[in-house]
C-alpha cells in the first residue's frame, strides 16, 4: 500500500540547530569582491578543485553528449543578424568580460526560445517542460539556497525556465543588476565568461560541481564556457566532467559556428536519455507565499512518497555524490532519506548489508532500513560509466528508521562518556554475533541520543548489558534496555566469514576517513616503532577496575567474562610481549576489530578535546597554542600512497601526560587522563606479537574499564557543555582569553576544506558542504524543531521537468529491495524519545523501536 509521508515543516526550512555540520570553503582566492565592471568569482576551494581542472575534452562530444536539433532551425539563427551582432560583440571583448554578459544571455534566451518554439506541444507534454529556458545575467549576485552552507560562486549566466517569478530578476538597464538571487533548486545550466588571456573552464566545472550538489533530481548537468574566440561545452555527472574541444565563433568562411552552441541549448531540453539529465522521482517545492524561496523536496521510494524532505549533507559531486535528506514531523522521530552513486558489483552494498546484520533480530545501536531501491527512470537504472575506469555508478536511495544527534551537539561530558561506552559495546557485539565489521568509524558515523521509528511485531535480540543498565540509573529500573548511541553508514562495512578468500581479502583493502583512521590501515601494514617494542607493550596491560566499577561490571556481565581478559605477568591482552625485534611476527595486513576501536578513539579525542564547558576557565595563550598544535597533528592526517610516510598523530599518542593534558582546558584534566590511559592501550602494534590476543575485542574491553572507571568516580562530578560549541582551533587568543574575530559562538564546523580549522566562533547557520569526504549519513544536529508556521501547508509543486502526472516520465514500478526485518514499519513512528523493548520482551507482537 502506498504511503505518503508529509514533514511537520515541509514548507519551510531547517532552523539552524537541525542542520548538518559541514565545513565551510576555503576565503576565495584570486577574484572575489569584484563589481559589475570586473568579473565573477567562484570559491574553487573543495576537493574537487584538482579534477576540476583536469576535465577532459572529447572530440567526439557533440555525437555523445548532445541531441540533435532541426537544421532549419540552426541555419535560421545563423543568419540573424542580432545573432551577428551579438557574436561580434563577444569576440572583441578584450580585458574586460562584463561587456560580454548582456549579448551573451539575449544571444543564448534567443536560441533557447526558438529551441522551445520547435517542439510540438504533445513533446513538450512528454518531456515535462512548460516554459522556455531564460539567460540571466546574475555575475554579481550568488544564487541564493545552496542547501547546506553559501559557498557564494557566481556564475555569469545561469539558465533557468522562465515565468513570472523569473523573469522579474532580470537586470533592468544596461548595467543594472538582478532585483533578485535565482536559487539553486531552479537553475539549469551554468554559463561562464572570460576575455582574453583568461581562462574559466575550470571555474566552469566547479560551478558545475556545485549546481549538482544543489540538485538531487540532476544526476547530470550542462554548462558553457565562453571566450572572445570560442566556447566550449561541458557535461557532468558523478563520474566526472567532459567538455568539447574549443569551437571557433566562425568558421574558415567567416561564417557563425553556433551548431554545437544550438545543440547544447536543445540538449537541456530533450537530452540523450543515457545521459540522465534528471530524476523525476525528487521533486522541489517551494513555499506558496515566497516566490523562488527556500525549497523542501518530495521524494518518492517505490509506493512510498515523503514529502517536505530537507537537505542536511550533500557529498562530493564527482564522488559518491551523497545527499542525506531529513523529513521533520511533529512529535515523532524524522526520516532520514540517503541517497548516492554506489560502484555496481560491489561485494557489499550497505542496505543489504544492514538487512543481514538485524535479519536474526534487531541489533539495538545499528541502524536499521527501511527501504532501498536502484533508481530508475522509464524502466532503466540511472547509472553512469566511467570511460576511463570502466566502473559504473548507479543511483541507490534508502529509507532509514533510526537518527540521531552529531556527537558535538552533547550536552555533558558524561553523556558523551557514555555513548562512546555503548558505541565499543554495540561494535564488537555487531562483529561477533553478527559478523559485520565497520571499518569507518568516525566522527561522522557515531551519533548520540538516538531516535527510532516503530515496527510492529519487531524482535530485538543480542542486546548486551549497556552502560546505563550497568550503572544502574533510577531512570532504568523499568525502562527497556537502549544504547545511547547509534552507528550509521555502513558503506565500507564487510562481512566477517571465515575460511572465505574473497572475505579476507575485503579486509585487506584500506578504507576509513583520514582524520580517524587506523594508523596500521593507513599504512597498510603492522606497525613497527614504538608501537611494537616491549615498552609500548608493558605499558598497554588490561585495566583493573577499581572496587566499585568492578562490582557494576560483574553484576551486569559476570565474573567470567572479567577474568577472561585479565592480563598474567606475561602477556599484554592475553597476547604473548616480543621482548625483542626477533620476536616480532610478520604478518599480512587485514582490517582487525581493534583498529576500528582505535578510530573510536581518534573520535574521541578530537570531541572530548573541543568541547566548551558551561562553567570553564578562559582560554589561556598556553592551552590555545598546544590546542592548535595538536590539534593540526590530528587533522593534517592524511591517507598517502607512500606508506613510510609518518603518521601527523603519532605524537599524540606517545605525550607523556603532562604534555597530553597540556591542551585541555582546566576542568578537562581528568577526561584528559582519562584519554591519556586510552592512548596506552592504543599505542601497542597487536597484530607483530608472536602469539595474538585470544580475543578480536581485547581493546574495545581495555577502553570500555577505562570508561567506566571515569563515569564510576564522575557519577556526581558531571561537567555540562554548550551544545554547539567548540573550542577554536585556529586564530589567536587576546586578552581576558578572547579569540581574535570571535570566542565561544555558535558551531559551524569542524574541519575545513582539506582539513583546515574551524571552531568555535563560526555560525552553523553557515554551514557549508564537506566536499573532501563523500561519506554518508553524516552528523545530526540537535532536535529542537522550529513551530510550524502557517504556510507549512502552502505549497509551490515544481512547475517544469516531470512535476506534473503526464507523458512517459511519471513514477513507474522501480527496482524495490524488501527489507529482511521483523515485522511492518509504522507511519507515523512513536514519539522521539521511545525505548526498545529488552531481551526479555523479544518475540511480542508489538515492540516499538
Amino acid at each position: 500500500m502506498a504511503v505518503v509521508i508529509a514533514s511537520s515543516h515541509c514548507s519551510s526550512r531547517m532552523s539552524s540547530a537541525e542542520r548538518m555540520r559541514t565545513p565551510p570553503p576555503a576565503d576565495q582566492q584570486g577574484e572575489s569582491g569584484v563589481d559589475a565592471n570586473e568579473t565573477s568569482a567562484t570559491g574553487m576551494s573543495f576537493e574537487g578543485t584538482k579534477e576540476a581542472q583536469n576535465f577532459v575534452e572529447d572530440p567526439d562530444f557533440a555525437k555523445s553528449y548532445l541531441s540533435q536539433c532541426k537544421g532549419t532551425i540552426v541555419k535560421r539563427i545563423k543568419a540573424d543578424s542580432k545573432a551577428l551582432e551579438r557574436v561580434d560583440t563577444i569576440s572583441n571583448a578584450t580585458t574586460r568580460e562584463d561587456v560580454m554578459y548582456r549579448p551573451l544571455a539575449d544571444l543564448l534566451s534567443d536560441i533557447s526560445k526558438d529551441m522551445f518554439d520547435s517542439i510540438s506541444s504533445e513533446d513538450r507534454k512528454s518531456l515535462g517542460i512548460a516554459h522556455a529556458i531564460v539567460f540571466i545575467d546574475q555575475h554579481d549576485a550568488p544564487p541564493s539556497h545552496f542547501p547546506v552552507g553559501d559557498p557564494r560562486d557566481k556564475p555569469d549566466l545561469v539558465g533557468a525556465f522562465s515565468d513570472k517569478d523569473v523573469d522579474e530578476t532580470k537586470p533592468k538597464g544596461q548595467k543594472g543588476k538582478v532585483s533578485q538571487k535565482i536559487p539553486y533548486h531552479r537553475l539549469e545550466t551554468v554559463v561562464e565568461a572570460k576575455p582574453k588571456h583568461k581562462t574559466g573552464g575550470p571555474q566552469c566545472a566547479s560551478y558545475l560541481y556545485r549546481l549538482q550538489q544543489a540538485r538531487p533530481d540532476r544526476p547530470g548537468a550542462y554548462g558553457l564556457y565562453v571566450r572572445p574566440k570560442f566556447y566550449q561545452i561541458f557535461y557532468s555527472n558523478p563520474v566526472g566532467t567532459k567538455a568539447s574541444k574549443q569551437i571557433p565563433w566562425h568558421n574558415d568562411k567567416g561564417e557563425l559556428n553556433l551548431d554545437v552552441l544550438c545543440k547544447y541549448v536543445y540538449s537541456l531540453y530533450d537530452p540523450l536519455k543515457d545521459l540522465f539529465l534528471y530524476d523525476p522521482s525528487v521533486k522541489w517545492v517551494e513555499p506558496l507565499d515566497q516566490a523562488l524561496g527556500p525549497p523542501s523536496w518530495t521524494i518518492t521510494v517505490g509506493d512510498d512518497v515523503y514529502e517536505g524532505a530537507a537537505i542536511e549533507f550533500i557529498g562530493n559531486a564527482w564522488g559518491r555524490r551523497t545527499t542525506v535528506f531529513r523529513v521533520e514531523r511533529d512529535g515523532f522521530p524524522p526520516i532520514i532519506i540517503k541517497e548516492g552513486y554506489v560502484e555496481s558489483g560491489r561485494r557489499y552494498e550497505e542496505s543489504a548489508l544492514l538487512n543481514h546484520a538485524h535479519a536474526p533480530g534487531f541489533l539495538p545501536g545499528v541502524v536499521r532500513v527501511v527501504s532501498a531501491e536502484d533508481v530508475q527512470l522509464d524502466g532503466r537504472t540511472i547509472a553512469f560509466q566511467d570511460p576511463s575506469s570502466q566502473v559504473t555508478k548507479t543511483k541507490r536511495r534508502v529509507v532509514l528508521a533510526d537518527t540521531g544527534v552529531d556527537l558535538e551537539h552533547a550536552r555533558s561530558v558524561n553523556d558523551l562518556m557514555k555513548t562512546f561506552y555503548d558505541v565499543l559495546e554495540v561494535h564488537r557485539t555487531l562483529a561477533r554475533e553478527r559478523h559485520v565489521l565497520h571499518r569507518d568509524m568516525s566522527i561522522f558515523n557515531i551519533l548520540m541520543y538516538p531516535m527510532h521509528a516503530s515496527c510492529v511485531g519487531a524482535r530485538w535480540q543480542d542486546c548486551p548489558p549497556l552502560i546505563d543498565d550497568i550503572l544502574g540509573e533510577p531512570r532504568r529500573a523499568d525502562a527497556p534496555r537502549t544504547p545511547r548511541c547509534l552507528l550509521i553508514d555502513f558503506d565500507h562495512s564487510a562481512k566477517l566469514v571465515e575460511n572465505d578468500e574473497p572475505a579476507q581479502q575485503d579486509l585487506r583493502h584500506r578504507t576509513g576517513t583520514p582524520m580517524y583512521i587506523a594508523r596500521a590501515v593507513a599504512a597498510g601494514e603492522p606497525l613497527g616503532g614504538y608501537a611494537s617494542t616491549p615498552y609500548a607493550f608493558k605499558a598497554a596491560k588490561m585495566p583493573l577496575l577499581s572496587v566499585e566499577a568492578k562490582q557494576l561490571y560483574v553484576k551486569a556481565y559476570g565474573e567470567d567474562r572479567y577474568d577472561r581478559y585479565n592480563d598474567v605477568e606475561s602477556t599484554c591482552h592475553g597476547g604473548t610481549v616480543p621482548l625483542d625485534s626477533g620476536d616480532e611476527q610478520e604478518r599480512p595486513f587485514h582490517h582487525r576489530w581493534e583498529y576500528d576501536a582505535e578510530s573510536v578513539f581518534w573520535t574521541m579525542y578530537s570531541v572530548l578535546l573541543r568541547v566548551l564547558p558551561k562553567e570553564s576557565s578562559s582560554e589561556t595563550e598556553e592551552t590555545h597554542e598546544n590546542l592548535v598544535e595538536d590539534w593540526k597533528s590530528l587533522n593534517d592526517h592524511r591517507i598517502g600512497s607512500n606508506r613510510k610516510v609518518a603518521d601527523s598523530r603519532a605524537p599524540l599518542l606517545e605525550w607523556k601526560i603532562n604534555r597530553f593534558s597540556a591542551p585541555f582546558l582546566p576542568g578537562m584534566r581528568d577526561v584528559a587522563t582519562t584519554l591519556h590511559k586510552i592512548a596506552l592501550q592504543v599505542i601497542p602494534s597487536y597484530a607483530v606479537m608472536p602469539s595474538l590476543p585470544p580475543y578480536e575485542d581485547h581493546l574495545h574491553e581495555a577502553m570500555q574499564r577505562l570508561i567506566l572507571d571515569y563515569l564510576v568516580a564522575h557519577r556526581d562530578h558531571d561537567i555540562p557543555l554548550q551544545p554547539g560549541m567548540l573550542r577554536n582551533t585556529g586564530g589567536r587568543v587576546e586578552e581576558g582569553g578572547r579569540e581574535h574575530g570571535m570566542f565561544a559562538s555558535e558551531l559551524r564546523s569542524t574541519t575545513g576544506p582539506k582539513g583546515q580549522a574551524g571552531g568555535v566562533g563560526r555560525s552553523l547557520k553557515k554551514a557549508t558542504t564537506q566536499d573532501s569526504v563523500s561519506r554518508s549519513s553524516r552528523k545530526r544536529a540537535a532536535p529542537e524543531h522550529e513551530e510550524s508556521s502557517q504556510r507549512a501547508a502552502k505549497k509551490r509543486i515544481q512547475p517544469y521537468r516531470y512535476a506534473t502526472a503526464t507523458g512517459p516520465h511519471d513514477r513507474r514500478p522501480r527496482k524495490h529491495d524488501p527489507p529482511v526485518l521483523q515485522g511492518q514499519w509504522e507511519w507515523p513512528a512513536e514519539p522521539a524519545g521511545g525505548q526498545p523493548p529488552s531481551d526479555d520482551d523479544a518475540g511480542d507482537d508489538e515492540a516499538d523501536a
